[in-house]
């Protein structure tokens, strides 16, 4: 693109949507830098707007895949969804120390002297 040549909204809506939210390929299809189409895009409260629904869109399908691949009684799918969305259950990983017999782990951090000194001057 040359110097100084700005793209209408209108120019710049298609390409985004044809590259599905991807602001390098859409800016290669205006012969643009990425940068100066985000820019360009951060200047315009529509084309964020518009980049936020492509966004928003694209999580749509996501999450559409996963559910029905859920269906199928995908084994991975269903993980996937459970260690998104099934926390409360308590689907998600943690690892839990203790000591021997279950008991609580004490444990003693020592800073550096420069460190110790940082935080107790914050304190």
């Amino acid at each position: 693109m040359a110097r100084g040549v700005e793209f209408p909204d209108d120019m710049i809506i298609p390409a985004l949507k044809a590259a599905g939210g991807n602001v390098a390929i859409a800016a290669e299809k205006l012969k643009m830098t990425r940068p100066s189409l985000s820019r360009r895009i951060h200047s315009s409260k529509v084309l964020e707007e518009v980049l936020k629904e492509i966004h928003e869109d694209n999580l749509d399908l996501a999450e559409w895949v996963v559910l029905s691949r859920m269906k199928e009684r995908n084994l991975t799918a269903a993980f996937f969804y459970l260690h998104c969305f099934g926390r409360e259950r308590g689907w998600v990983e943690r690892t839990e120390i203790t000591g021997p017999g279950g008991a609580a782990v004490n444990v003693r951090v020592y800073l550096p002297e420069n460190k110790r000194d940082e935080k107790q001057k914050k304190a």
